[in-house]
């Protein structure tokens, strides 16, 4: 093989490996970007869970005894008939009303975020594509410079 030629492909073989190193950190960069929006998701949905939660209670048991078992947590439900809603007064309505809006706000964030780990999901997908590509065409380049050179 020519010098020139030899240089060329050596050449090559370095910009691929630097394409290569620039792609595995935009591969960390993304996983780690995913992972920060995944905690955002269950953080709203454990904060949604929370919502419907209470505003369950209130509509069974009154705000009063929601008060009181709202720090019994996810039990706080049990042992609640649920076959008839109480008749709420003004407040308590008005209660209902807003956990029910800040319900549908946090559900709409939920799918945002979902949407988000769907893309982020591809360019990672994408980013291993392109390493697999850059893998084969780095060993296709070592193969061709070494069996020249013989």
């Amino acid at each position: 093989m020519r010098v020139s030629k030899w240089l060329h492909f050596r050449k090559k073989t370095k910009i691929i490996q630097w394409k290569t190193w620039d792609v595995e950190f935009l591969k960390f960069q993304l996983k780690s970007l995913r992972e920060d929006v995944r905690l955002q998701y269950d953080n709203i949905k454990e904060q949604k869970i929370k919502n419907d939660t209470i505003k369950e209670l209130i509509q069974y048991v009154g705000i009063d005894e929601a008060k009181k078992r709202i720090s019994l947590g996810p039990d706080a439900l049990f042992n609640i008939d649920k076959s008839t809603k109480l008749s709420l007064n003004e407040n308590e309505k008005q209660q209902v009303k807003d956990f029910e809006i800040i319900s549908q706000n946090m559900q709409t964030d939920l799918t945002q975020l979902e949407q988000r780990m769907i893309v982020i999901d591809k360019q990672i997908e994408e980013a291993e594509t392109n390493l697999e590509n850059f893998y084969s065409l780095l060993k296709m380049l070592k193969l061709y410079i070494s069996h020249d050179k013989k």
